[in-house]
């Protein structure tokens, strides 16, 4: 009798998956072995396929929390392996390595150790098991084991070392297994350095309940925190962050989350699930609680929540019902993460530091989704979600193929093995320091993955730096045009390659016809497309200028209008902005004088919340656009007129009529609430008429919704319901963002289709 030998690739390295083994083929009496192998596990069984179909169906009912398996292949032994089973050491590196565990948030059974005061780890920060703890921010080098993570400066006493060497325990092969006695440990530090104390958690407390804004460390970065009851603390922050509107995130107490936002079972899940996110959901009105400070999210009817994550966040909340928890960089910066790099926040920001001394080796911001009725889009995808792999079971594809993104909420993908990786949310690529993050994190994704890239897919702005750095690469570069990539992505993120409708609802991406698009109707699939209909493009007076302030695009709608209402609406604006600024803007349009024309739907609802009083000015992306959903209201579910011409180039969608019917409603003193209704339908109707024709023309039934103006829940709900009762397949985002944040994706599935 010989033997069988198993391969199982998947994410089975570092979640407790060789404990399970050993476990399962003792309940059944198997001899044989189980270990960490290049691109997997490879496990090796006296007996048969008859034995190894049993031990594999074994193995399934009692898989690992975070483990998956992706591929199971089975082989036979010439010799049966010796008696007994046991678990070797990590085989070798070979041609491809294993996949990374993401970080996962603390398991119920840590969570109920820390809060036992039998317990060893009692109130221990760093509590972990298999199940739980730092997996992709502490990896330096695979397989992963502890002396290729951040853990290896920590020796492990001899109690950790037993459970780390017993299968049976949950802690067996826990990498990052720590305990008072040998672990890392929490220290203060202010402007002046150290700060000396006998419990740093509670002189943070401290500085919380004073009003004071702390620095925490948290898996991937730091945190700025402060007590979300306190609006003097949180205006304070606000001021000294210099983030005037932006939301800040905010982190709950379990037993106080449904005393502040709307939460149902499907979100609840989200929020206690291993990932953790930030969920956005509806604020609500406490009860017996605190008031949430009004200046935690201004003009925004949601709030992004989430619970804690990490044990030092499980303590650190005991004191509190609610504290802001945003990230700890300066506008445009990367995520502050070494204590090394504190230093202008602690001159400028921040009162104190909670740091600890377990290095964080890769900046990872948190994950942001928000449920959409039934559905739940990815608003940016890192923690929890990096760097799991995303399977592309397409014929075609070779690896080799680097991806470099966008400029905005920047990431980068790699083809390896026919799935895509995706890095972590890097930000937006307009700060050096941002570029040098991009840069580390793509050179140690190439070295862990070991990558090496054959071809290089850049966007078609030939300014974005992440296309500057493609062109220094010596690759052959492939330049595809933004809104195509964001189909593309749409249609890799459903596993399909077309062909499809793609309707692109973004702000603004190069086009071209040298023009900048953003509300698109494209025909394609992974290996070509066509441009079928647009909104009408408008002028932004002042180009990037305009986008900083909408009421130039206002002024620049309104110049197309003549009689008393645009005269109205023209005069208001000149008192808002003043005579010289609207004169020079006049002037420009006038003359063609700096005016790009935009097709973006981001910047249309830019113009018309801003003749809305929305707002003159921002200070964060999509500001007024998420301002005018906040006031969405049903109302008598009536819209406002659309044109939609056909020309010999394509449809046009004019958004005249929409202007149109809004200064008329202002004029008659209709509710903010309900021209915001009227308009956001009349988008919806509009363009689900407009793709219905392209998919007649085209013959095509398949429809796939994605760019950045699609996280409004309004607009990606009202279309998904619109293209249905057409009879239309409707594909959104389901594993990355529908904003630039998926740009990779879809370079990624087109370079993996285009010739060589």
């Amino acid at each position: 009798m010989g033997g069988v030998r198993i391969r199982i690739e998947g994410r089975v390295q570092g979640v407790g998956f060789r404990p399970t083994v050993y476990r399962c083929a003792v309940a059944l009496g198997l001899s044989g072995a189980v270990r960490n192998v290049a691109g997997g596990v490879e496990i090796d069984l006296a007996g048969d396929a008859a034995t190894a179909r049993r031990f594999l169906s074994e193995l399934e009912r009692h898989l690992p929390p975070l483990a998956q398996l992706r591929r199971v292949n089975l082989s036979s032994l010439r010799q049966p392996p010796p008696a007994g089973f046991r678990i070797e050491a990590s085989a070798g590196m070979g041609e491809r390595i294993g996949e990374i565990c993401p970080d996962v948030a603390l398991c119920p059974d840590c969570r109920r150790e820390l809060a036992d005061p039998a317990d060893r780890r009692h109130g221990y920060p760093f509590i972990n098991c298999t199940n739980c703890g730092p997996r992709f921010t502490i990896v330096r080098g695979l397989p992963y084991d502890r002396e290729r993570t951040t853990m290896a400066g920590f020796p492990m006493c001899e109690t950790c070392r037993a459970e780390y060497t017993d299968p049976a325990n949950r802690r067996y092969h826990a990498e990052p297994i720590a305990c008072p006695a040998c672990g890392p440990a929490l220290f203060l530090l202010d402007r002046s350095g150290y700060v000396p104390c006998d419990d740093p958690l509670e002189a943070a407390r401290e500085r919380l309940r004073a009003g004071e804004s702390v620095l925490v460390k948290g898996l991937g970065g730091y945190h700025l925190a402060c007590d979300a009851t306190n609006s003097r603390a949180v205006e304070r922050l606000r001021a000294k962050k210099r983030r005037p509107h932006k939301p800040f995130a905010v982190m709950f107490a379990r037993e106080a989350l449904a005393d502040y936002v709307e939460v149902d079972a499907a979100a609840l899940a989200l929020l206690a699930s291993p990932e953790a996110p930030i969920v956005l959901l509806p604020r609500r009105v406490p009860c017996d609680r605190p008031l949430l400070a009004a200046s935690i999210a201004p003009d925004n009817a949601w709030i992004g929540a989430f619970l804690p994550y990490t044990p030092l966040h499980e303590l650190l909340m005991q004191d509190f019902p609610a504290l802001v928890m945003t990230s700890a960089n300066f506008t445009d910066e990367p995520l502050v993460s070494r204590e090394d790099e504190l230093a202008p926040m602690l001159e400028s920001v921040a009162d104190v530091a909670l740091a600890h001394n377990r290095p964080i080796e890769h900046k990872c911001d948190d994950s942001v989704l928000r449920p959409v009725g039934a559905l739940t889009i990815p608003v940016r995808r890192a923690r929890g979600w990096v760097p799991r792999p995303i399977p592309l079971p397409l014929p075609e594809i070779a690896d080799g193929v680097l991806a470099v993104g966008g400029e905005l909420k920047s990431t980068f993908g790699l083809l390896c093995g026919g799935s895509a990786l995706l890095s972590q949310h890097l930000g937006d690529l307009d700060d050096l320091r941002s570029l040098e993050n991009w840069d580390k994190e793509l050179a140690d994704f190439s070295r862990l993955f070991e990558f090496t890239p054959e071809r290089v897919v850049c966007d078609l702005h030939p300014d974005y730096l992440s296309t500057r750095r493609a062109e220094t690469m010596g690759l052959p570069l492939l330049r595809v045009q933004h809104h195509y990539a964001h189909l593309a992505s749409c249609l890799a993120d459903n596993a399909e390659r077309g062909p499809a409708v793609g309707v692109i609802f973004d702000g603004t991406g190069y086009g071209t016809d040298g023009t900048l698009w953003g509300g698109e109707f494209l025909y394609g699939d992974l290996r070509e497309w066509r441009r079928e209909g647009w909104l009408a493009p408008v002028p932004l007076p002042g180009g990037e200028q305009a986008i900083r302030e909408p009421w130039r695009i206002a002024w620049a709608m309104l110049a197309r209008l003549d009689g008393p209402l645009a005269r109205a609406a023209r005069d208001e604006l000149t008192q808002r902005v003043g005579e010289t600024r609207a004169g020079t803007v006049a002037h420009m349009l006038e003359r063609g004088f700096n005016c790009p024309l935009s097709s973006g739907v981001g910047r249309l609802l830019d113009g018309l919340a801003c003749l809305l009083g929305l707002g003159d000015a921002i200070s964060h992306e999509a500001q007024l656009p998420v301002a005018l959903e906040g006031l969405y209201e049903p109302g008598d579910g009536t819209h406002y007129a659309s044109h939609i011409q056909e020309t010999p180039h394509g449809w046009v969608l004019d958004p005249l009529p929409w202007l149109e019917g809004v200064l008329e409603d202002r004029a008659h003193g209709v509710a903010p609430g309900e021209i915001s209704g009227r308009l956001h339908r009349a988008l919806i109707a509009a363009s689900a008429e407009l793709a219905a024709r392209v998919a007649a023309a085209r013959g095509c039934d398949t429809v796939a919704l994605s760019g950045g103006a699609l996280v409004n829940a309004v607009l990606l709900l009202g279309l998904v319901e619109a293209l249905s009762v057409r009879g239309l397949r409707v594909l959104v985002h389901r594993q990355v963002p529908p904003n630039d944040g998926g740009i990779a994706l879809g370079q990624l599935a087109i370079g993996a289709h285009a010739e060589k």
